[in-house]
């Protein structure tokens, strides 16, 4: 490329010291010099440096143009240079196919020349195996001349009728010649027989490489990182930079200036800004959204440990055990129209009012929090409904380029990764491609089709995140109706990650430890439970516990859950007459810290 990696392990030309040497007295030799380096004859301020080194009077300093739609010479030697490209590679196919066939012939060749071996020693072993006549055991012969006229009778029979076997033999010797001859030359004919060679290729150019105006090379001119951070200062020679003359090969200035004006913007699409940093407007926006996400986390929690919860649940549970039954009943009475129309209308009645009237989605009315049936899976796409949308807009904040229209697809994973600091894994979400995940929240970001860019479909101003419920709840309202009426394919199918072990946690038997109170004297909880206090006299009985607001006793154990985990709890912070602290933090069933101070 522009400027690659020497390697050559002699330190003064790995580390370009002998370059610099060179540059620092070519200016003393009068000689005629091209200096062909690609960033730095694009960027102002490096073109400048190159033309104060040749500032003596011999030399002619001109700047060479080279951009917009090339010559027609040009595109013949490109075309002739593709095409000789792939000429080169169809040879090599052609050979690698002709050394395959020759390797299968020779297989094939060895394999059959067994099996022959074979069949003809079984042959030779059946031959030699043939049994002798053996004489049929009969009665006695009584007359002896009877007996010695049948042999005499056999003797003289025996001439011709060995004549006659001969004959037969010879003629069944022949003819099993014959058809081992016919064999042979059967087997030896497909041998003997010159395969008609398939000619060598000849390549041509499709009518889409006869539109190519560059060839594609495996080696770029520039690095993908060097590229996206100098990009943007590339501009075209000028007189007041000290050239003696600007010479435009393809294109005149006006256009050669369009040409790199679309370039770059192109560039600023598709390249990524690989130095870019998250703001502290997103920051303190994703830690806003982080608390809110943990509060609704520990109401639903809340909400789902409730008596009434429970009895909804159950009722309902009862009362769709008996729409099955009425169902089975109805089907063959009503027929199916009226079924469906029935489950309907309970689908409607269930739904309630206007999710988008709500005003609290912590309390629809009754208690109840609108994300009460949020599983897994929502969460999941109400998460990533907000991350995408804040990312969107905190990258338009961040790069404060205007000409930097936004994200494009295939950089979201880089820029997920970089702000969130977190893998952005599509497979999670049971999906192949960026753009299927973004379809799965297109209520709130969506993929242009136009430059493939993403799209925010709300603003970045909002009072609060209650939008992002509203719009969860009616997608899975949405598709919790279309699988009752019988279509599988809007069914999640996320992958649930595994909880990492957390850090200091040990699987060990709590051990009691002896609780003391007095001045800044420590109280140990028992390991890997909720951490306790013990009451003084003196200290008032009640108390306020930390994040919960749930009044108890005193220096009771802690009961409001940690981040929504299961069998965590943090002990709560209680507030007596006398300031004194009494509780301890539990993390999922790890080792617990409590101190007590009591004046």
């Amino acid at each position: 490329n522009d400027k690659p990696d020497m390697n050559f392990g002699i330190p003064l030309m790995d580390d370009f010291s002998v370059r610099r040497v060179l540059s620092s007295i070519a200016a003393a030799q009068p000689r005629n010099y091209i200096i062909m380096e690609v960033k730095s004859n694009l960027i102002n301020e490096e073109r400048q440096e190159l033309v104060r080194r040749f500032c003596a009077p011999p030399y002619k300093k001109v700047a060479v143009v080279v951009m917009g739609s090339p010559s027609s010479d040009f595109k013949e030697r490109i075309l002739d240079l593709i095409l000789k490209e792939k000429q080169e590679n169809l040879e090599q196919e052609w050979r690698n196919k002709k050394e395959e066939d020759e390797r299968k012939k020779t297989i094939e060749l060895q394999q059959k020349q067994l099996a022959d071996a074979k069949r003809k020693a079984e042959e030779q072993a059946n031959v030699g195996a043939v049994p002798k006549a053996k004489p049929e055991a009969g009665s006695d012969n009584k007359d002896g001349n009877a007996s010695q006229m049948a042999i005499d009778g056999e003797g003289a029979k025996q001439p011709d009728e060995k004549g006659v076997e001969t004959e037969a033999a010879g003629k069944k010797d022949e003819g099993g010649d014959a058809d081992v001859k016919e064999e042979d030359d059967q087997d030896k004919k497909p041998e003997d027989e010159e395969e008609e060679e398939e000619a060598m290729p000849v390549a041509e150019l499709s009518e889409e490489e006869k539109k190519l105006l560059f060839r594609k090379k495996s080696d770029t001119d520039l690095t993908m990182w060097v590229l996206s951070n100098s990009f943007p200062k590339f501009s075209i020679p000028e007189d007041s930079e000290g050239f003696d003359q600007i010479r435009y090969e393809w294109e005149n200035e006006s256009q050669s200036k369009e040409y790199l004006k679309q370039y770059i913007l192109q560039k600023k699409v598709h390249c990524r800004i690989e130095d870019l940093q998250p703001s502290d407007w997103f920051r303190a926006k994703w830690s806003e959204w982080q608390k809110v996400l943990q509060e609704w986390h520990n109401k639903q929690s809340e909400y789902k440990e409730t008596a009434k919860f429970k009895e909804k649940k159950a009722a309902e549970e009862a009362a769709a055990k008996k729409t099955a039954e009425e169902s089975e009943e109805k089907k063959d009475e009503q027929g199916d129209e009226k079924m469906k129309e029935e489950k309907k209308d309970e689908k409607e009645k269930e739904s309630g009012d206007d999710i988008f009237a709500v005003e609290d989605v912590c309390d629809v009315g009754t208690g109840e929090p609108l994300f009460a049936r949020f599983t897994f899976e929502d969460w999941a796409l109400l998460s990533l409904r907000l991350e995408l949308l804040l990312l969107v807009h905190a990258f338009k904040k961040d790069v404060s380029d205007p000409e930097r229209v936004g994200i494009h697809e295939t950089h979201l994973p880089f820029y997920y990764q970089k702000y969130y600091r977190k893998t952005f894994n599509v497979k999670y979400y049971g999906v192949e491609s960026n753009s299927a995940l973004v379809d799965m929240v297109k209520d709130t970001v969506v993929i242009r089709p136009s430059d493939m860019v993403l799209e925010a479909q709300l603003s970045e101003e909002m009072d609060s995140f209650d939008i992002f419920v509203k719009l969860t709840e009616e997608s899975r309202r949405e598709r919790q109706r279309r699988m009752d009426a019988g279509d599988e394919t809007v069914k999640l199918k996320f992958s649930k990650p595994e909880t990492p072990p957390q850090k200091g946690a040990q699987q060990v038997t709590p051990r009691p430890y002896q609780v003391t109170v007095g001045g800044n004297a420590p109280m140990k909880g028992n390991t890997g439970s909720k951490g306790y206090f013990q009451p003084r006299p003196q200290q008032q009985d009640k108390g306020w516990y930390a994040g919960g607001n749930n009044k108890g006793t005193y220096g009771s154990k802690g009961a409001v859950t940690y981040g929504g985990l299961q069998g965590a709890a943090v002990g709560g912070k209680s507030y007596g007459g006398q300031q004194s602290y009494g509780g301890g933090k539990s993390y999922g069933g790890g080792n617990t810290y409590g101190k007590g101070y009591g004046k």
